[in-house]
């Protein structure tokens, strides 16, 4: 047996008007006017809601961008600050090469000209010989059915661009000079489609890439709203983008472009300001009914707990007090406000200052977006950058390459594992099985055969052998006055004094290798090649390889011991 209940709310039981539940009536007036009393809402401020605001403000425009030490550029608007400044080169593989191949003899057939077959022979697709069976396969199939491409662009590349003589194309434009043309539109599609193209073993990184400190290191030269030219130094994020924050003022850097003739104008805004409005904020009317999906007073905040005290406070009673207004700032550009005045109702003017205006005492100022000056914490920029980059717009492929960077305690010392890098199509691959069939290191040396019959139990050995993907960094002193320590990569004992050359492309850097002792910590250091692809403010898209750092995971042994004792066999 059950019984239901039912109940029902309503204003009156046979009315149904609002009128009189709405209306609120106080049956207690004197108790009303005790509590405002006692909130102090009687003493008067002469204050009033805002009814207007007036900006002027100006605003210079990003002029260049560099690599430290390097001579500036200049920034035309037309890609993303990323993309000019992080991007490497392709690097041609097997896969790239057929490809640039079909596409240039797609060219040939649309020009009518039947010469396949001769640029195929002076072209020919050759595989390299020791590669892996997913390459092999693919090399098999297009070997006698497809031209070099990557080939032929150099080699196009030399005669059209620097007027070198190429005997190849020399021997084909000599018997044929209507195929000029069609080597001329092959370079500009290469160059519209992937940029710049470099072979392998012939690779030069970034400029802005500093692989003593395994990060970017950025400039870029901005016109001064009052005047001269203001250089900002870029940090990226572990992820290689840049945003607002990214940028600290330099003072005293090399200025090697010329400042505007003449300075920006003042522009000066008026407006009405509007009320800020969120998702789950209070409503400002009484008897307004309210969504439940955000509750904001059901957070519990412990008393510790003073950023989210601050929180709630503002979303639940200061937050119908806030204000702001429309400013339109462009992409690539620096602005200084100059004035901001407030109108009031009662037609009151209200100068409103920078928030770290009082400069103060170091950590007791206040200030959001600010842009902080490199080497002074307690100095700020009064200029807010909108800079020319992609930011969070940046959408990043899958890792082509990953080096591990770890210091190793037992042996002193530190390595460069190659964890993951590029097979012969350009695709991702495990470092050790790519080491192990293309077997890059020679075996360790044999042990020397014993002097009398009876063969010892144990033998001698200097050290052991490592994982073929595993590089040593050996520390050694930089400058005695500082005491500074660099990791350089060295050698193992395998038998000669030659260190084979890495597979991938981080641990190739101009010159020798060497590493400031603090970039690898105890926690370890992750760098990453991966594609990224970002579209900008004029509807084009952009693609790039650029860099990441992350955090590792800690230290790791290799299992490099010394002197030991190995059982004959």
């Amino acid at each position: 047996m059950s019984i239901t209940y039912w109940s029902r709310l309503e204003p009156r039981p046979r009315n149904n008007s609002l009128r009189d539940p709405l209306a609120a009536r106080m049956r207690d007036p004197l108790w009303f006017l005790a509590r405002q009393w006692q909130m102090g809402e009687y003493q008067g401020e002469d204050a009033g809601s805002p009814a207007g605001v007036q900006l002027a403000s100006k605003t210079a425009s990003v002029m260049g961008y560099r690599a430290v030490g390097e001579r500036a550029e200049e920034w035309n608007g037309s890609a993303p600050l990323e993309q000019l400044a992080e991007a490497e080169s392709i690097v041609a593989d097997l896969s790239l090469a057929v490809e640039l191949g079909q596409m240039f003899e797609t060219l040939l057939e649309k020009a009518n000209l039947n010469l396949i077959s001769d640029f195929r022979s002076s072209f020919p697709f050759a595989p390299p010989s020791e590669t892996d069976t997913r390459t092999n396969r693919f090399a098999s199939f297009f070997t006698d059915r497809a031209l070099d491409g990557a080939e032929l662009y150099f080699a196009s590349a030399a005669v059209i661009g620097d007027g070198r003589l190429d005997p190849k194309i020399d021997a084909i434009l000599h018997a044929h000079p209507v195929v000029l043309p069609v080597l001329q539109d092959f370079q500009r599609w290469v160059q519209e489609v992937f940029g710049k193209i470099q072979r392998k073993e012939s690779f030069i990184g970034p400029s802005s890439w500093m692989a003593e400190r395994l990060e970017y290191d950025l400039e870029i030269l901005c016109a001064n709203p009052e005047g001269g030219i203001e250089v900002l130094a870029a940090h990226p994020d572990e992820q290689g983008t840049l945003s607002w924050s990214s940028f600290d003022v330099r003072p005293g850097a090399r200025v090697d472009l010329q400042p505007p003739a003449q300075l920006p104008p003042t522009e000066t805004l008026t407006t009405i300001p509007m009320h800020v409005r969120f998702r789950g904020m209070p409503s400002p009317r009484w008897w307004d009914f309210e969504t439940g999906k955000m509750d904001f007073g059901d957070i519990k905040a412990d008393k510790v707990d003073l950023s989210k005290a601050i929180f709630m406070d503002f979303m639940l009673i200061h937050g119908n007090d806030w204000f702001m207004m429309p400013f339109n700032q462009n992409v690539g550009t620096i602005c200084e406000v100059q004035m901001l005045t407030v109108f009031d109702v009662f037609g009151g003017s209200t100068p409103v200052l920078p928030a770290d205006f009082d400069s103060g005492p170091k950590g007791e100022r206040w200030t959001m977006f600010s842009t902080s000056v490199e080497g002074s914490p307690n100095q700020l920029s009064h200029a807010f950058i909108m800079p020319p980059t992609a930011a969070s717009a940046v959408q990043t492929g899958q890792t082509l390459e990953e080096v591990r960077f770890f210091r190793d305690e037992v042996a002193d010392m530190a390595w460069a594992l190659e964890y993951t890098i590029q097979n012969g199509l350009g695709e991702p691959k495990f470092g050790h099985e790519e080491h192990i069939e293309k077997k890059v290191r020679p075996n360790p040396p044999a042990p020397l055969p014993s002097m009398s019959q009876d063969k010892p139990a144990i033998r001698y050995s200097i050290e052991n052998a490592v994982p073929e993907n595993w590089y040593p960094l050996l520390p050694g002193v930089v400058d005695q006055t500082t005491h500074e320590f660099m990791f350089q990569r060295g050698t193992m004992d395998y038998g000669n004094n030659n260190l084979p050359p890495p597979l991938g492309l981080i641990l190739k850097p101009q010159g020798v290798l060497r590493i400031r002792e603090q970039e690898i910590s105890r926690s370890g250091i992750r760098i990453a090649r991966s594609a990224s692809r970002s579209r900008w403010v004029d509807g084009s898209t952009h693609v790039w390889i650029a860099r990441s750092r992350t955090v590792g995971s800690g230290e790791g042994s290799s299992g490099l011991k010394f002197d030991g004792a190995i059982p004959n066999a």
